[in-house]
């Protein structure tokens, strides 16, 4: 490592400083909280957060991509508690928050917790309180589930909570419109709104991009009605069991394509809509980042013969029996109760029931997986700013679902 500095007290400074930051000609190490993070020197000078580099105001890139320098050589540098200074070989000079840099290394966590969901209470998800709000966001994040109690039996208060939650942003729009009602009737456009045994699946997996959060509001319960009950699996956890037990029948729910679709004209406004993707996605290091499973809107493979198809429905059943097999949580909803789980994550079902003279009427809607992971960060850094603690990082959202390479979501 080698320091240009200037007086004798800096270069005093630099030897102390040595000890938690060197650099080769390709990379820049520095050691924050105990923890060695190393960047590529392309990287840090790509990443440059000057007002040449990023607009002031909109924070957007200025650079253009042919102005990309690939290992661009350092002729200073200086690091303290708070900062990390670079003057290039180009005499362009980029500061750094070191705060930040560790934000783009997260210290992540892989485990997944017991689908066991933390209750809250309506008026704290509506409150103007931020932390009350965190509070919430932070246990979808951590298990991807968690129940608001004594909520009004409005058919409004499924999207206000939603837009409370989501920062008062919108919820997510579908061929189900702004919100939809779950309630049995004679000739339904969607299983879920009969009285048949409802299996594990995700909401619209045939769309590009599926919704993020789902809310169910349970406006009517009648004891009438038998059965009916409400049941939840982590199919992140069940992944990653699956690849455990069965690492060949993994792979192939990795790499052949399953068709989903939702192809019905026989309702007010017709829909044809069919994607095709694996049921399990992983990122370049094979961590899982997306698990798509949807029996009820499965399409035919491409593939319709060969080795290939075969091994995909041996894999198919296996995962279908796993899923059916594994720690699940369940139980039946009672009116004013309103769940709200990662729909990319948590898989939902329900118990075959007979209403008989009674009604179980649930009242739903979306939000989208960005617009959650947004107001999660901006409520914990406006939280930060408030305590003085902006910008020290935090708790790396993981099995979000999204299909995010990282795996984690900080900064």
């Amino acid at each position: 490592a080698e320091y240009m500095g200037g007086d004798r007290r800096t270069m005093r400074l630099a030897r102390i400083l040595l000890r938690s930051a060197v650099h080769d000609s390709k990379t820049f190490t520095i050691t924050h909280n105990s923890r060695q993070l190393t960047f590529s020197h392309t990287w840090l000078k790509f990443n440059c957060p000057c007002s040449a580099c990023r607009h002031p105001s909109s924070g957007q890139r200025m650079r253009l991509p042919v102005e990309t320098e690939t290992n661009p050589n350092i002729q200073e540098w200086d690091v303290t508690d708070t900062h990390l200074s670079i003057t290039w070989s180009d005499t362009h000079t980029s500061q750094f928050d070191v705060n930040w840099l560790a934000s783009q290394v997260a210290n992540t966590s892989t485990n997944l917790y017991p689908l066991n969901p933390e209750r809250f209470s309506y008026a704290s998800a509506m409150s103007n309180n931020l932390k009350s709000r965190l509070d919430i966001l932070e246990a979808v994040a951590k298990t991807g589930l968690c129940v608001i109690t004594d909520c009004p039996l409005e058919h409004s208060t499924v999207t206000d909570v939603a837009k409370t939650l989501n920062n008062y942003s919108g919820v997510q729009t579908t061929i189900y419109g702004e919100s939809f009602d779950v309630i049995a009737t004679p000739k339904p456009i969607n299983i879920a709104y009969s009285e048949e045994k409802l299996d594990y699946h995700m909401d619209l997996a045939y769309y590009e991009s599926p919704p993020g959060l789902q809310l169910l509001h349970c406006l009517r319960f009648d004891e009438e009605v038998k059965g009916g009950e409400s049941l939840f699996v982590d199919s992140f956890a069940v992944a990653e069991h699956f690849r455990q037990v069965y690492p060949k029948h993994f792979q192939t729910l990795c790499t052949v394509p399953a068709t989903f679709q939702k192809i019905h004209y026989d309702r007010e406004n017709p829909v044809h809509i069919t994607y095709r993707r694996p049921h399990i996605s992983v990122n370049e290091s094979g961590d899982i980042i997306g698990v798509f499973w949807s029996p009820p809107f499965e399409g035919p493979l491409l593939d319709i013969s060969g080795t290939r198809c075969e091994q995909y429905f041996v894999a198919y059943k296996k995962f279908a029996e796993m899923i059916a097999g594994f720690p699940e949580c369940s139980w039946r909803l009672k009116p004013g109760e309103l769940v709200i789980f990662n729909n990319r994550r948590v898989l939902h079902a329900r118990n075959e029931m007979e209403l008989g003279s009674g009604i179980r009427h649930l009242r739903g809607c979306y939000v989208h997986i960005d617009e959650y992971l947004s107001t999660l960060r901006v409520t914990r850094e406006l939280i930060g700013r408030a305590s003085g603690e902006a910008g020290k990082g935090h708790t790396a959202v993981t099995h979000l679902g999204n299909q995010d390479c990282s795996t984690n979501h900080v900064g």
